[in-house]
């Protein structure tokens, strides 16, 4: 508990930091339509937000409860570039034999955003987007391709291409041991206008990782896990901030050497998450 405690408290204290930052600067919202599916618009330059996540991720095989929670401070940059740092926080709870293990853990995260084309002024929205992550045993470095499109005054759709590379550092019998995860992801998002500043829509994803795993007879092969998530989104436009809500059960998957519908090994039966943001 003194652990979680001291984790909450930085949370706590960077976002009042990041607030007293800011808070001069002028407000401009910068809508998002999905939680996970992210559009090629960016922040005009010198205009600020500030983004709270939550995702929760429900039961695998066993009891299992994963929530992230991410404090996200972005800036535009002009000329179609934005970037963001986040502070983020995972907690996890899983059965391990008969008992429930937990785990804390901190990591400090960086964005960078391009649009190259805009999705109501030209033919199609596209955008790139980096991120690196830090943790105390994990690196990870993430790529998206963005594409989107106003379909009519009322109708969005997105979707984005996703290549992420983990790498994992963990002490086994007073050695280190470094292990690496390729995860790729693609993701579709239909969204419609319903007026009074409500949208409504739907959003998938689909989620691969594949690792290598050492046989018993010492030959190396690569592990793949995949599912597909579904789900509905809803969101709200305020003058300068915005919520937006999605959840995804898994709806098909695949594991390593199992006849299983879902995957429980690697995904989880059900996702949900919530995104708030103010102008600063």
């Amino acid at each position: 508990m003194k652990g979680i405690k001291k984790h909450t408290t930085a949370i706590q204290s960077a976002v009042l930091l990041l607030l007293i930052a800011a808070l001069a600067l002028p407000a401009h919202a910068n809508r998002r339509r999905f939680t996970y599916i992210y559009e090629s618009a960016v922040l005009p330059k010198d205009v600020r937000e500030i983004e709270l996540w939550n995702t929760l991720r429900l039961n695998k095989k066993n009891f299992y409860r994963r929530l992230d929670q991410r404090v996200e401070y972005e800036w535009g940059l002009g000329g179609g570039v934005q970037s963001a740092i986040y502070l983020n926080h995972t907690s996890k709870a899983s059965m391990s034999g008969s008992d429930i293990e937990t785990e804390n853990e901190l990591s400090f995260s960086n964005e960078w955003k391009f649009k190259l084309f805009d999705a109501y002024a030209d033919p199609l929205g596209l955008g790139l987007y980096a991120e690196w992550t830090a943790a105390p045993t994990e690196l990870e470095l993430e790529g998206k391709l963005l594409i989107d499109k106003s379909l009519t005054e009322n109708l969005f759709i997105a979707f984005n291409a996703v290549a992420e590379v983990e790498f994992i550092t963990a002490v086994e019998v007073d050695e280190v041991v470094t292990e690496n995860e390729t995860k790729l992801e693609f993701d579709l998002g239909l969204s419609y206008d319903i007026g009074a500043g409500f949208a409504v829509g739907l959003e998938g994803r689909h989620h691969s990782v594949m690792f290598d795993v050492e046989e018993t007879d010492g030959t190396e092969r690569t592990a793949t896990f995949s599912a597909l998530f579904a789900g509905p989104t809803l969101s709200y436009m305020g003058t300068n901030w915005w919520i937006t809500a999605t959840f995804l059960p898994q709806i098909a998957g695949t594991a390593d050497k199992s006849t299983d519908k879902l995957d429980l090994v690697e995904h989880q039966k059900a996702e949900a998450r919530l995104l708030f943001s103010f102008d600063l």
